[in-house]
């Protein structure tokens, strides 16, 4: 069970705290209803009987074997609600829906809650004291309304020197006294408990008074002469109740006066200018920002008007004469000239001091009224230079000369780094800026950049001092790779210079090869032409302009150079597949390549008797490989030779060469023919000529192109007539029986030379290369 607080989000209760609740609490009720049968229990209802009367039902689901179902009920106690113990009931089944529950009686239960009240606190305090002063802090007339004891816990704040803490005080009497070290309002709490730990909160603040610092002044003399110091004392000071730190109690200003190295602090020196009896104020302040004062008089003499020291400073900075009695600056540095005077008082107001920086210069002065004199100077040209000044009263009567001395130097330009070394394509810009710090000749800074550090255009001598590009911003590329060496220089109005020098390497960019390709790719038919286009292709732009474009040609055998220029015009006469290669290369011989892949098909047309040519050739085709068969057999017997039967051979006219023939000769009386190596097997591709494989070629080049190397060679001379077959006989011919060899079967090419960068087009098989020659020889 939980109970909702104003002050607290929510409680819970148990029974070891207690069931106590007050009015306007909200109490949330978790009842268990739990199946401890080994069947589950059908799905009730519970029924909560709150202690107003109310009646609320809540809806169990099924609960399995020894399992709970929880069912929440809220109740909120009634404002007006009675003090004393109210009850809670609750009913689980009250319909008596579970019917197979063999034990109702715990289903019912009750609850006890206490309603009571808040205890009533009551706090009185005795503060408006001073610090260190007792303040009585009393609650003992907080009381419980439902009765019974109460106890009051104390949180007392106070300062430290670290920040507040928090003092906690226990009392049963409700009483307890307190003093502070430092002034203000601090925070008092009580906290009344009662005997159902009911509790109520009271603050209040009680006012702590400051206590003033204290203070006694003493001087070093009563008396003194103008222009002599004096010396006033407020040591004895300080603040009882303070929690600041140790010499920090107190802060002591002297108002009106000038002390000499401070405004603030226990002691106070200076050197009094008005004549007469004059009076010093010293101010003491507390933490807490009140404040004592203290009064002094003292009598200050007459005296004869005299100047003081000559002051030179720059930017506020004051600065000290160097060893031999001069002071540094820059030539254009402004500097702060000063000095004081002094007077009696009828005349220290109306003292003029005249100032001349260049004391060979009388035309240069400068006058200012009152015992203090400052003035600015500056000097343009180096050298050294004697300061004069001196001091004027009302009657005409000056003091001596203060004399100064200052050396004037000229700084010579200073170059800021440039980036460190760079690297760069041809023809990318190199963008640089100098800048040269040089207060006095900023305007007038001249600046060159040295491009050609193997030249001397000046003829100075110095190789990296030429203006070869003037101003401050280079903008500058190079259109040929290599290491460069870039200075940038500055001169000032006294011909002091400065310089910096980085190498910038300009590297060549390789080009980039391209061919466009249309959105459907190179498609064409058998005959047509296609114009390939390589003005994309790209590279630097000098480089650029003298790119060499290099096509090739698939339809040339073993040439990779076939055209040159941007665009390039193939005809395409065979049907497959095609590889078009650009190459482009630049002037340092880098060069790139880029492919292009042609789909050529076959053009159907119409051929002899009104087919189509391929049925026009394989039909002419059929019938003159017939007509040479039987001439080839008509010979054979003119020459006597032996017939072959051709029965169960293959159909050798389409492959590489025919099988060789090998008889048999009865076992009683055998006979042999000249018999040939026995047959090895063929991986593809024709024979090897006599010379053997041709250099630089492989066996798998071979598979492939080696028909069309054996079509280039020059024909082998043909006789008229076929060639008897030689045999030798020792007994009469016998029946021959043959054995073909297996036919020949020509290798496709290796999926791997289809993606090569060079791929010519497909060769031609030797069965269509044999009818191309039979038909240009016949005359249709």
């Amino acid at each position: 069970m939980s109970l909702g607080q104003e002050e607290t989000d929510s409680t819970i209760l148990s029974q070891a705290s207690g069931y106590n609740a007050l009015p306007g609490d909200t109490l949330e009720f978790q009842i268990p209803a739990q199946n401890r049968g080994v069947l589950t229990s059908p799905a009730t209802e519970m029924e909560i009987t709150t202690p107003d009367g109310t009646t609320v039902r809540g809806t169990i689901p099924p609960i399995s074997p020894y399992n709970e179902a929880r069912v929440s009920v809220n109740w909120s106690v009634p404002l007006d609600a009675a003090i004393g113990t109210q009850t809670l009931s609750f009913m689980v089944d009250p319909d008596n829906v579970v019917t197979a529950d063999a034990n109702r009686t715990n289903n019912y239960a009750e609850l006890d809650i206490f309603i009571g009240r808040l205890p009533v606190a009551d706090l009185t305090l005795s503060d408006n004291v001073y610090t260190f002063e007792n303040v009585t802090i009393d609650a003992s007339a907080s009381y419980d309304n439902d009765g019974g004891d109460v106890e009051c816990y104390f949180e007392i704040k106070e300062p430290t020197s670290d920040g507040i803490r928090t003092e906690l005080i226990e009392s049963t009497t409700c009483t307890t006294s307190w003093f502070w070290a430092d002034d203000g309002d601090w925070e008092v709490k009580v906290i009344v408990v009662d005997d159902e730990l009911d509790e109520v909160h009271m603050t209040m603040n009680a006012t702590i008074l400051n206590r003033a610092p204290y203070v006694n002044l003493t001087a070093s003399t009563p008396v003194v002469e103008a222009g002599q110091p004096i010396t006033f004392d407020a040591s004895d000071s300080g603040d009882i109740d303070t929690v600041s730190e140790e010499g920090q109690e107190v802060e002591i200003s002297w108002p009106g006066s000038t002390c000499e190295g401070t405004l603030l602090g226990p002691i106070c020196t200076f050197t009094p200018e008005v004549e007469g009896v004059q009076e010093i104020e010293v101010v003491v302040t507390d933490d807490d920002n009140q404040s004592t004062s203290a009064f002094l008089t003292y009598e200050v003499l007459n005296v004869a008007p005299t100047a003081g020291e000559m002051r030179f400073s720059i930017d506020g900075i004051p600065y000290l004469p160097g060893e031999d009695g001069t002071w540094t600056i820059d030539e254009d540095i402004v500097a702060t000239l000063e000095i004081d005077a002094d007077d009696t008082l009828s005349d220290k107001e109306s003292l003029l001091i005249s100032w001349y920086p260049d004391a060979t210069d009388q035309n240069w002065s400068i006058t200012t009224s009152g015992p203090s004199s400052s003035v600015t100077a500056s000097w343009g040209k180096s050298g050294l230079y004697e300061i004069k000044t001196f001091a004027t009263d009302n009657d005409g009567v000056k003091s001596d000369d203060v004399l100064g001395y200052v050396r004037v130097n000229n700084i010579a330009p200073v170059l800021d780094a440039l980036p460190a070394q760079q690297a760069l394509f041809e023809d990318e810009v190199l963008n640089l800026s100098a800048f040269a710090e040089d207060f006095a000749d900023q305007d007038v800074l001249m600046y060159c950049w040295d491009l050609l550090s193997s030249i001397d255009s000046d003829g100075n001598g110095i190789m990296s001092d030429d203006c070869d590009v003037e101003g401050p911003d280079l903008v500058y590329s190079w259109s040929l790779s290599g290491l460069k060496s870039v200075t940038a220089n500055v001169w000032d109005d006294d011909n002091e210079t400065d310089s910096f020098t980085i190498d910038v390497t300009i590297v060549n960019r390789p080009p980039a090869a391209n061919i466009f390709i249309p959105e459907d790719g190179f498609k064409i038919t058998e005959g047509e032409s296609i114009t390939f286009n390589g003005a994309n292709s790209t590279d630097s732009a000098t480089d650029r302009s003298n790119l060499q474009f290099i096509w090739d040609d698939p339809n040339t055998e073993g040439a990779t150079q076939d055209g040159a220029g941007e665009t390039f015009t193939i005809k395409f006469d065979t049907p497959g597949k095609y590889f078009v290669n650009l190459t482009v290369t630049d002037d340092d011989g880098k060069s790139s390549t880029a492919s292009v892949l042609v789909e050529v098909s076959a053009k159907e047309s119409e051929g002899i008797f009104g087919v189509t040519t391929t049925t026009a050739v394989g039909g002419i085709l059929g019938v003159v490989i017939v007509v040479l068969l039987a001439l080839l057999l008509i010979r054979r017997r003119d020459s006597d030779t032996v017939v072959i039967e051709t029965k169960h051979m293959g159909d050798y006219a389409w492959n590489d060469s025919p099988p060789s023939v090998v008889s048999e000769a009865p076992t009683s009386a055998p006979q042999q023919f000249d018999q040939t190596a026995p047959p090895q097997p063929v991986s593809g591709g024709p024979p090897l000529p006599a010379s053997g494989l041709p250099q630089g070629w492989t066996m798998e080049q071979w598979s492939y192109y080696g028909e069309q190397y054996l079509a280039s060679m020059p024909p082998a001379p043909v006789n008229d007539f076929a060639q008897p077959v030689q045999q030798t006989y020792q007994a009469q011919q016998p029946v021959q029986s043959y054995n073909p060899l297996p036919e020949q079967i020509v290798s496709e090419p290796a999926p791997s030379l289809l993606d090569r960068t060079m791929v010519q087009e497909q060769p031609p098989t030797p069965a269509s290369q044999a009818l191309a020659d039979i038909l240009d020889d016949l005359d249709l």
